[in-house]
């Protein structure tokens, strides 16, 4: 029988019974691996006649973190969140090299390849847009010889570092918060999506109204998603159907703004019409009214993320996939009525 030479890195991983991530670490002498593992691979690879491609060589890691980061100008988080990470890798002895493109599956090959071209020692994935990460990239990943996190939206890629925000639970508090204040007639401003962060986020919001008895509560989901002109459209559109609605829970600032300005442009008052909160805290000390926030941690995900990839380099025994998942705080302020 002749040597098979199609074989692949999941193929040894199975063979040696072991994950593609400990392959990728022996392939690319990148990380502790035990001796008894590290001999079942090579004893695998020679089995199996597996050739590492020119392209998956690596040479010395420098002290560079790659991060992805998608094109989008309107919501701060992503412009906010990369320089937090730019600071964090700073303390480690670490720098940052951007790529904004699509964080998607269709660009993460290429992405990917050209962060370890560089000879990264780990990648950071802000914002994933697809709602699952497919297998393919997820064996690319896993298999690239650095430690991958993905922040915020994670595309349910569990084997992966991830670094989460309990979203559910910041609505909840903003909606909570709203009910303290008297109100019976809501509406919320979402997201017209099915990732696990924008349910979340809806969750939250339906959850806390049912337990004062209201069900299925009112929602309109913007046509145009992510900008202050569909917080402006939404309102409009919430306000001829619900009429009495009083308080408006947003998904972002972005929408809250918006929102607020249709109410300037209409002559309702905020907060005394209509009270209204936000989601991301990052300019919302800045709009008048000043504007009740969900506060996301910026400073604290970044930290984790970072953090993560520190210790995947300095790890002394096997390393293990971590989930940090980070709870969000209630700004409150003149928007809903303090």
């Amino acid at each position: 029988m002749g040597i098979k030479k199609t074989a692949t890195m999941m193929e040894v991983a199975n063979r040696a019974n072991v994950s593609i991530a400990t392959v990728a670490r022996v392939i690319h002498n990148n990380g502790y691996v035990s001796a008894q593992k590290r001999k079942l691979i090579q004893q695998a690879i020679e089995e199996l006649g597996y050739v590492v491609p020119v392209k998956e060589t690596v040479s010395v890691s420098r002290n560079l973190v790659g991060v992805l980061t998608p094109p989008d100008r309107e919501n701060p988080f992503f412009s906010y969140l990369p320089h937090a990470l730019g600071i964090e890798a700073n303390k480690n002895g670490l720098y940052v090299m951007l790529r904004v493109q699509q964080a998607t599956n269709q660009y993460l090959q290429d992405v990917v390849q050209d962060f370890i071209s560089e000879s990264v020692c780990g990648i950071v994935i802000v914002g994933f847009e697809d709602t699952l990460l497919l297998d393919e990239a997820k064996d690319l990943l896993l298999g690239c010889g650095v430690p991958v996190v993905f922040v915020e939206r994670t595309a349910r890629c569990y084997g992966l570092n991830r670094v989460l925000l309990d979203g559910g639970e910041g609505i909840y508090l903003a909606t909570r918060h709203l009910i303290e204040q008297g109100h019976k007639h809501f509406l919320y401003i979402g997201q017209n999506s099915t990732n696990d962060v924008d349910k979340q986020r809806l969750k939250g919001y339906q959850n806390a109204l049912a337990e004062i008895g209201i069900h299925d509560p009112p929602i309109v989901n913007p046509f145009e998603s992510g900008t202050m002109q569909a917080g402006y459209d939404s309102i409009k559109i919430g306000l001829e159907q619900w009429p009495q609605t009083t308080a408006v829970v947003a998904w972002s600032d972005l929408y809250a703004v918006g929102a607020m300005q249709y109410c300037f442009d209409t002559g309702r008052r905020v907060p005394q019409d209509i009270a209204i909160t936000g989601f991301d805290d990052i300019y919302a000390p800045a709009v008048v009214p000043p504007l009740t926030s969900v506060k996301m941690p910026l400073e604290e995900m970044a930290q984790a993320a970072i953090q993560m990839i520190v210790e995947s380099r300095n790890q002394t025994l096997d390393f293990y996939s971590k989930t940090i998942t980070l709870s969000p705080k209630l700004s409150v302020r003149k928007s809903s009525g303090m």
